[in-house]
């Protein structure tokens, strides 16, 4: 599925290289709806082509307001509170960001292989569009001002 989403594919490894921990993508971006959700997928690619799955994170643009950590729970990556009363709807057209964690994972990528950060808009498979009926349009900034990125837990 990789060729239907925005792909970023490093150069190969030069050597063995372990990731442990949670991944956190930070996307500054602008959108013609006012909500919508980031599929964030990172990916194996071997020497041969062949992509495989490493792990994900899915977001909803209405949650990106980052809050407190409960002082009980250990902080690994930005924090969310999911409570209504925390929800901001986009401006279409405005630029905005969102900072989220993905899942948590113990990767080995081997030399020669390399990393591919895949992002979406929708998974059909597991959950329904939003917003529901038409597919909102993200342009993403990548530039010294604004730049989106991936933190990687590199061991």
């Amino acid at each position: 599925r990789d060729d239907k989403m925005l792909n970023y594919t490093a150069a190969p490894f030069a050597k063995d290289t372990e990731m442990t921990g949670h991944p956190v993508i930070d996307l500054h971006f602008t959108c013609s709806e006012k909500d919508g959700c980031f599929f964030v997928y990172i990916s194996d690619v071997t020497p041969e082509g062949k992509s495989v799955y490493v792990t994900e994170g899915v977001f909803r643009a209405l949650h990106r307001k980052i809050g407190k950590m409960p002082k009980t729970i250990p902080v690994t990556g930005p924090t969310h509170s999911f409570n209504r009363a925390d929800a901001r709807h986009l401006k279409p057209g405005v630029p905005a960001t969102v900072s989220f964690e993905l899942l948590p994972t113990s990767y080995l990528f081997r030399a020669g292989h390399s990393l591919r950060v895949s992002i979406a808009s929708a998974d059909s498979d597991h959950f329904t569009r939003i917003p529901d009926g038409r597919p909102p349009k993200f342009e993403f900034f990548r530039d010294s001002v604004r730049a989106s990125m991936i933190r990687l837990p590199i061991v």
